[in-house]
C-alpha cells in the first residue's frame, strides 16, 4: 500500500535529482563529444617513435573506447536504468565472440590472441555503444561532418607530402605513394573511399552554399589524393560504394544532387589539384609532364591487375595458398586470435619459398597478414567464427537495405546518413578481399563507427513511427543500489582497462623502438637495456625476445641470449630466424648437442637459407658426427646444386671426416664453377696434402696464395709442404710472410722452430 509523499518531501526529492540530471547532461555531452574526438585522434595521431605507424592509433582506440564504454557505464549508472534496444545483430555477435573466445584457449600464445581479442571486443562493444546512443541524425550528421573534415585535412596533408612538403613527420615511403598520417597506401585509400562516399552522399541533403562547397573541395581533394596512393583495391572499393549510393537514390534521382554529377566533376577536376599545385610552387616538371606521369603511373597500376607477376598480385598468390593450407589444417576453430603469424610460416612449400625469396629480391620478410580480411577469419577462428562475422555484416546491412527500401523516395538527412553509411560499409567489405582494413584500428573504427550510425539512426526513425509487434527494447532493466554500484564500478574498470592495455604497448614499442635505434649506432648494451625493459611491459611479444636475444648473442653474452631466445621460440615456435640465433646461442654456450633441434626446424621452415645449415653442420661437427654434418650440406646443395659456399663446405667436411677423395671431387667441382676462388685452390691444396700429392698440393697453394695473398692460412700449409720436403728456404719465407700479416700465429712460431732446425742441419 502506497502513501502520498508530503509536500517537503517532494522538494527534497526534487532537489536530489537536479545533481543527478546535471551529471546526467554532462556524461551524454561527453559521450556526444567523445565519437568526434575519438575519430579526430586515431586519424590525425602519428608519432614518429614507434616500429609501426599502427601503434600510437591502437593505444588511443584501447584508450579513447574504454574511456568512452566508461561514461556510457557511469551514465547507466546514474540513471539507474539498463535500457539496449532489440536488435538482431546481438546474436552473432556473442556467437562470434564466444568463438573467438573458445579458440583462444587452444591459441599458442595466449597472450597475444588476448590482446587481439580485446581489441576486437571493445570495437564490437563501441559499435553497441553508438547504436544505444545516436539515434538522433543531428548527432549522427555531426559524426559524420567530422570524418569529412578530417578526410580533408588527411588529403591535404597527403598531397603537400607527395610535392615535398612534409608538415608531420615523414612515415616510412611506399614508393611515390603519399601516405599522410596513415602509414599504409591501402590504409590511406580505405579511408579517403570512406571520406568520398560520406561526401558524395551528404551532398544532395546539404543547403547552405558553404556546406556544399567546403563538400565540393573535400571532394576534390580526397580523390586527388586516391589517385595517388596507387591503391587498385581503395579504387574498385569506390566505384562499388558509388554504385551503392546512386542505386540508394535512384527513384528520387536529380541532376542537380545525383552522385553521377558528382563523380563527373571530380573525375574532371581531381588532377586540376596536382597541377596548380605544380605551377604554383613546385615548377620542377611542366604540367603537361607532371599531369602525364600521374596519368600513366594510374593507367599502368590499372592494367598491371591483369598480369600475374605483378609484385601485389604475386605476393598475395603464395600468401593466399599458404593461407589456404593453413585453414585446411585447422578449418573448424581455428588458430585462435592474433596467431595467423605464429602459423603461417609452417605451411609453405619449397617452390613458394623460391617464388617468394625472388620477389622480395632476397630479403627476409615473413607474411604477418593474410591480405584478405575474410581468409584470415577463417584462419584463426574456423569456419564457425566466418559465418558468425558474415552473419553479423550480413545483418548490418539488410538493416540499411530495409530502410531504403521502404523510404525510397525520401530526401531527408537520415536517408543520406543510411545510404552514406551503407556505401561506407559495402565499399569497406569489398576492399578487405585484398586488404586487412579490419586490423588496422584507424579502419576498424570508423567502419564499426558507420555500422552503428546506420543501425541508431534507423532505428530513431522506427520509433519515430508506430512500432511494429516485438520491436523495443532487448533489455530494459530497472538498477537498484547494488546494480548502481556495479554499473559505476564497472565504468571505472573499462577505463583502467582501456588505459593500461593501451599504455602497455604505447610503452613497449616505445622502449623496443629505442632499442632498435642503440642497435643500429652500435650500442649493444644500451640496446639490450631498452629491449629488458620492453619486455617488461609485453613479455608476450616474440619480437622483443628475439631482439633481445640477438644483441646478447652480439655481446657474446650467450647464457642471457639462449634464456631469451628460448622464450621468442616458446612464443612464435615457427619463426625460422630466432630458431637459427638459438642455435648459434647454444653453440657458443657450449651446449652444442642441444643446437640441432633449433636448427635443423630453421632449416625446414626457411629451406633456402644458408645458414641453419652452416650451424648445424658446426654443430654436428663439435660432437664429433661428421656423417650428419655431411648430410647437412648435401640436403642444403639439394636445393641449391651449384652454391659455391655449399659446394666449398661440403668439400671440406669430406676432409675433416678424411674422405679425401670425395672431398677433391666436390672440390674440383666448385673449381671448374668458380676458378679465380682463393679458397677453392686453398682447400684443395690441403686436400692433395692429405692424399700425398704433393706436386698438386704445391700447385693449389701457391694459386691460393696468388688469389688471397694475406690470407695466412694457405702460406702456412705451403711452409708445412716445403718442411716436409725438405725445403727449409722456402718454408722459411712463407713463414716470414705470414709474420708480416700476423706476428702472434702460433701455428707460425711453432714451425718457425721446426724451420730453424732443418736449416741448421742443412748446413752442417
Amino acid at each position: 500500500m502506497g502513501t502520498t509523499p508530503s509536500p517537503n518531501e517532494s522538494q527534497g526529492q526534487s532537489s536530489r535529482a537536479e545533481p543527478r540530471e546535471t551529471v546526467r547532461y554532462l556524461l551524454e555531452a561527453l559521450l556526444e563529444a567523445g565519437v568526434p574526438a575519438l575519430v579526430v585522434l586515431t586519424t590525425l595521431l602519428y608519432a614518429p617513435y614507434f616500429t609501426d605507424y599502427m601503434i600510437p592509433k591502437t593505444g588511443a582506440v584501447f584508450g579513447m573506447v574504454g574511456l568512452l564504454l566508461g561514461i556510457w557505464l557511469a551514465h547507466i549508472a546514474v540513471c539507474g536504468r539498463l535500457r539496449l534496444e532489440r536488435s538482431p545483430f546481438y546474436l552473432p555477435l556473442l556467437i562470434y565472440l564466444t568463438v573467438a573466445l573458445v579458440t583462444l584457449f587452444f591459441a599458442h600464445n595466449v597472450k597475444q590472441g588476448g590482446e587481439v581479442l580485446l581489441l576486437q571486443l571493445w570495437l564490437l562493444a563501441f559499435y553497441v555503444l553508438v547504436i544505444n546512443n545516436f539515434r538522433d541524425p543531428t548527432a549522427a550528421s555531426g559524426v559524420l561532418w567530422t570524418i569529412v573534415l578530417v578526410g580533408l585535412v588527411v588529403a591535404s596533408l597527403g598531397l603537400l607530402q607527395y610535392n615535398g612538403i612534409h608538415l608531420i613527420p615523414q612515415p616510412e615511403a611506399v614508393g611515390d605513394m603519399p601516405l599522410s598520417t596513415l602509414g599504409n597506401p591501402n590504409f590511406v585509400a580505405h579511408y579517403l573511399e570512406v571520406v568520398i562516399l560520406l561526401t558524395v552522399g551528404l551532398l544532395p541533403v546539404r543547403r547552405r552554399l558553404w556546406e556544399r562547397f567546403l563538400l565540393a573541395v573535400t571532394l576534390v581533394v580526397t580523390c586527388s589524393h586516391m589517385v595517388l596512393t596507387q591503391s587498385r583495391g581503395g579504387w574498385l572499393a569506390t566505384a562499388v560504394g558509388l554504385l551503392v549510393l546512386f542505386l540508394a537514390r535512384r527513384k528520387g534521382f536529380r541532376w542537380g544532387t545525383s552522385p553521377v554529377l558528382a563523380v563527373v566533376v571530380v573525375a574532371l577536376l581531381s588532377p586540376a589539384v596536382e597541377l596548380v599545385l605544380n605551377n604554383v610552387y613546385w615548377g620542377q616538371d611542366s604540367l603537361n609532364d607532371r599531369f602525364g606521369r600521374i596519368a600513366k603511373n594510374s593507367i599502368d597500376r590499372a592494367l598491371s591487375s591483369f598480369e600475374r607477376r605483378d609484385f601485389s598480385i604475386s605476393q598475395r598468390r603464395i600468401v593466399w595458398a599458404d593461407t589456404f593450407e593453413l585453414i585446411e589444417e585447422h578449418f573448424w576453430l581455428g588458430v585462435g586470435p592474433g596467431n595467423y603469424e605464429l602459423f603461417l610460416p609452417a605451411h609453405r612449400s619449397v617452390t613458394r619459398h623460391r617464388a617468394w625469396k625472388e620477389l622480395m629480391g632476397g630479403r627476409t620478410q615473413v607474411a604477418f597478414r593474410a591480405h584478405n580480411e575474410y581468409l584470415e577469419v577463417l584462419a584463426e577462428s574456423g569456419i564457425f567464427g566466418l559465418a558468425a562475422l558474415l552473419w553479423l555484416l550480413g545483418t548490418m546491412l539488410w538493416v540499411g537495405y530495409r530502410f531504403l527500401k521502404t523510404q525510397a523516395d525520401d530526401d531527408s538527412t537520415s536517408r543520406a546518413i543510411t545510404s552514406s553509411c551503407l556505401a561506407g560499409l559495402v565499399a569497406t567489405l569489398v576492399h578487405s578481399l585484398f586488404s586487412f582494413n579490419l586490423q588496422d584500428p584507424t579502419s576498424a573504427a570508423h567502419f564499426w563507427l558507420l555500422g552503428g550510425l546506420l543501425v541508431a539512426v534507423n532505428k530513431g526513425r522506427e520509433d519515430k513511427e508506430e512500432e511494429p509487434p516485438g520491436d523495443g527494447f532487448f533489455c530494459d532493466i530497472r538498477l537498484g543500489r547494488l546494480l548502481r554500484l556495479s554499473a559505476g564500478l564497472g565504468a571505472a574498470a573499462v577505463v583502467l582497462v582501456g588505459g593500461y592495455v593501451g599504455l602497455s604497448v604505447l610503452m613497449g614499442d616505445y622502449y623496443y623502438f629505442r632499442g632498435l635505434q642503440q642497435n643500429g649506432i652500435g650500442h649493444p648494451n644500451r640496446a639490450s637495456l631498452e629491449f629488458r625493459r620492453a619486455v617488461d611491459w609485453r613479455a608476450y611479444d616474440f619480437r622483443y625476445h628475439q631482439m633481445l636475444g640477438l644483441v646478447d648473442l652480439r655481446a657474446g653474452r650467450y647464457a642471457q641470449a639462449e634464456q631469451a631466445l628460448v622464450r621468442s621460440t616458446a612464443l612464435h615456435p615457427n619463426n625460422a630466424p630466432a630458431l637459427r640465433l638459438l642455435g648459434r646461442a647454444l653453440y657458443w654456450n657450449g651446449r652444442g648437442e642441444l643446437a640441432v633441434t633449433p636448427l635443423q626446424r630453421a632449416a625446414w621452415l626457411d629451406p633456402l637459407e644458408l645458414d641453419s645449415y652452416e650451424w648445424l653442420a658446426r654443430a654436428y661437427r663439435k660432437r664429433g658426427d661428421h656423417h650428419q654434418a655431411i648430410e647437412t650440406w648435401k640436403q642444403a646443395l639439394a636445393f641449391k646444386p651449384e652454391d659455391l659456399r655449399l659446394l666449398k663446405s661440403l668439400g671440406v667436411e669430406y676432409a675433416k671426416a678424411e674422405q679425401f677423395e670425395t672431398a677433391v671431387g666436390v672440390l674440383e667441382q666448385a673449381e671448374r664453377l668458380h676458378p679465380q676462388d682463393g679458397e677453392i685452390q686453398g682447400n684443395l691444396g690441403n686436400v692433395y696434402l692429405g692424399l700425398g700429392r704433393v706436386e698438386k698440393a704445391e700447385q693449389a697453394l701457391l694459386r691460393a696464395v696468388e688469389l688471397q695473398p694475406q690470407q695466412v692460412n694457405w702460406r702456412l700449409g705451403l711452409a708445412q709442404l716445403y718442411l716436409a720436403l725438405q725445403k727449409g728456404e722456402a718454408a722459411a719465407r712463407q713463414l716470414e710472410a705470414v709474420f708480416e700479416l700476423d706476428p702472434d700465429n702460433p701455428i707460425a712460431r711453432q714451425l718457425r722452430g721446426m724451420v730453424h732446425r732443418q736449416i741448421q742441419e742443412g748446413m752442417q
